[in-house]
């Protein structure tokens, strides 16, 4: 929500600028405890530890993004680094490589969806990303599961 206030809103009195400047500083406290979620091997994890989880890891990506457009301190470098660690996840068959111990292993969405959901944000960031074989994969999973 801060996000869009912040997108959305121009600079135009000192209450709009008070709320700015307070969604800014909440922003940038959450940013900073969201990095702290990074693994030691890679990618962010519900606690920190390692291994990190793919789809989570991909919508900390997201954010980090959207952060970015509105705070200045949000490392490149990290969201570089993230962004490598969940290529380096691909299975060379046009999807991912979940990790089956992690958290929500008991209640994980079907690998088909967690593929395309980490697909979805990799194509919304605004990297220059050769996903072709992911894409392709993924509209011929649609179109045989006819939910296209």
């Amino acid at each position: 929500m801060a996000l869009l206030l912040m997108e959305a809103m121009p600079e135009k009195n000192d209450r709009v600028t008070k709320m700015i400047i307070d969604s800014k500083q909440k922003l940038s406290d959450g940013y900073q405890k969201l990095t702290t979620f990074e693994t030691d091997t890679g990618g962010y994890e519900w606690f920190g530890e390692s291994p990190g989880h793919e789809a989570l890891t991909a919508y900390g990506l997201m954010q980090f993004n959207e952060m970015k457009k509105v705070l200045g301190e949000v490392d490149q470098g990290m969201i570089d680094r993230t962004t490598d660690w969940i290529l380096g996840k691909r299975d060379g068959k046009g999807g991912f490589n979940m990790n089956s111990h992690g958290l929500d292993s008991f209640g994980s969405p079907p690998p088909d969806l967690s593929d395309a959901y980490i697909l979805w944000v990799l194509t919304s960031i605004g990297k220059d990303i050769d996903l072709e074989k992911e894409i392709k994969k993924n509209i011929e999973k649609a179109k045989a599961q006819g939910d296209s």
